[in-house]
């Protein structure tokens, strides 16, 4: 697992007036949280995706020896009535062979994957609001406005993106900006290697990368952020 790590020039704010000092690193704060969040779940999506085809696999075969080979003895107990139906029959061995079975269905396995880049998604997408709160509301030096650019440029549309995946009530019904009608195809939570798309509110098709690459373009933001800041006390390492 890649885990960046964020240096801090010192523990303790400069900033003219001073009552900005904790609205800031509140906001810091926030944007190194993302990071991890987004370290973590990109591992996860990881190791899911080396795991995928081995999982669907044994999910298949788990499936077929569930719908096949009925016992003399459970024909015995449809036969008597102790159960009334053959479907009823297999429902009820389904789910007690998965009970017994640490082997998950093939849709359990394939929305795990999505899960893990969904989780990503938001994570940088929270990451992008700081950086973004960071840019906009407050005049605090050319460095921030830098890496609000080159973050943007990097990694466009992460907003629409995650605004879709939120609002998903609204896409499936083909529902774009201010509830108008998109007047194209809907693709939703579609995952294509390591790239997760969306349909966006103005019904085009925007992907995020799940990726090393796009973590760290947080990381370098982050930094670029930190640095950009005057600071006092000892050089500190997160995590």
């Amino acid at each position: 697992m890649y885990i960046p790590i964020i240096k801090y020039p010192g523990i303790i704010l400069e900033l003219e007036p001073k009552e900005l000092n904790f609205e800031i690193e509140s906001l810091l704060m926030c944007m190194d949280d993302a990071l991890i969040e987004s370290a973590l779940s990109l591992s996860w999506f990881n190791n899911s995706m080396s795991k995928h085809s081995e999982r669907v696999s044994n999910a298949y075969e788990q499936n077929f020896k569930s719908t096949s080979g009925i016992s003399k003895e459970s024909i015995k107990r449809i036969t008597n009535g102790e159960i009334d139906s053959l479907e009823n029959f297999l429902v009820e061995k389904k789910h007690k062979e998965r009970l017994e079975s640490d082997i998950l269905p093939v849709k359990y396995v394939n929305k795990e994957l999505h899960i893990h880049a969904n989780t990503f998604l938001f994570s940088v997408s929270k990451f992008s609001s700081v950086l973004f709160t960071l840019n906009n509301d407050y005049e605090l030096n050319e460095d921030i406005e830098s890496a609000f650019k080159s973050f943007n440029s990097s990694i466009p549309d992460v907003y629409r993106i995650r605004n879709s995946a939120q609002h998903m009530n609204d896409r499936v019904r083909g529902l774009g900006r201010n509830n108008e009608k998109l007047k194209t195809g809907i693709y939703l939570d579609n995952l294509s290697g390591n790239k997760l798309g969306y349909t966006v509110d103005d019904g085009s098709i925007s992907h995020i990368e799940i990726s090393l690459k796009t973590l760290k373009i947080l990381e370098n933001s982050l930094q670029t952020v930190i640095n950009s800041f005057e600071w006092s006390g000892p050089l500190q390492f997160s995590p």
